[in-house]
C-alpha cells in the first residue's frame, strides 16, 4: 500500500469509492414527504381546535341568586313605606350590607351570616327594586347629582350565624346620575 491509496480527509472523494443509489424520478405533479407531514400536522390542528369549539365550557361562578334568578321591580311605586322617601339615600333600609360584588344581596353561598329573601318585594315575586331622586343630592364636595339611579335588592343578616336574623339591604348605584348645582362647599 502506497500513501497515495489514502483517501484523503479533504477534497471530493476518490472515483467509485461512493455507492450510488437508483434514485427514481418523482412525478412532478405528487406532494413531497415534508408537504404531506407538514398538511397533516395543519389539518390535526385545525380538527383540535375545532373540537374544542363543541367542548361545552365551565358554567361561570355564579353569585348567590334567588331561584330563577334575579327580577327586579322597576320604580318603587307600591312597595308601601319601607321603601318610600328616602331621597338621596336609595333605599330606605336601617342595614346597609351584604353586597356581592356584582351589588346584589349576599345569599347562603357566602356563608351562614346571609340569606336571600326571594319573591318578597312586591306582589309580583321580585327581589329588589330600583330607586331614582330627581332632587339634587350631595355626594362629596363640589359632586352634586341629580337622577341617580339605585338598585336595591333585600335579604337577612345575621352577625353570630347563631341568633334571629335581621332584614337587611344591598344598595347598588345603577346610574350615577347628571351634575347640578350649588353645592354646599
Amino acid at each position: 500500500m502506497k500513501l497515495t491509496d489514502i483517501a484523503p480527509l479533504e477534497g471530493p472523494p476518490p472515483p467509485g469509492a461512493i455507492k450510488r443509489r437508483r434514485v427514481g424520478q418523482r412525478p412532478q405533479y405528487l406532494p413531497a414527504r415534508r408537504d404531506v407531514l407538514r398538511g397533516m400536522l395543519t389539518l390535526g390542528a385545525g380538527a383540535g381546535i375545532a373540537a374544542l369549539g363543541v367542548i361545552p365550557t365551565a358554567r361561570p361562578a355564579d353569585a348567590s341568586s334567588p331561584p330563577g334568578g334575579w327580577k327586579i321591580w322597576s320604580g318603587c311605586a307600591g312597595l308601601g313605606s319601607w321603601v318610600d322617601d328616602d331621597n338621596c339615600n336609595g333605599c330606605n333600609q336601617r342595614t346597609l350590607c351584604c353586597c356581592d360584588s356584582a351589588g346584589y344581596h349576599k345569599g347562603s353561598d357566602y356563608g351562614c351570616k346571609y340569606a336571600l329573601r326571594p319573591d318578597q318585594c312586591h306582589s309580583g315575586g321580585y327581589d329588589g327594586w330600583t330607586w331614582t331622586y330627581g332632587g339634587c343630592c350631595w355626594i362629596a364636595c363640589k359632586s352634586c347629582v341629580k337622577n341617580r339611579t339605585w338598585r336595591c335588592t333585600d335579604g337577612y343578616y345575621n352577625a353570630d350565624c347563631a341568633g334571629a336574623p335581621v332584614l337587611s339591604i344591598c344598595r347598588y348605584v345603577k346610574t350615577y346620575g347628571t351634575g347640578c348645582p350649588p353645592c354646599p362647599c
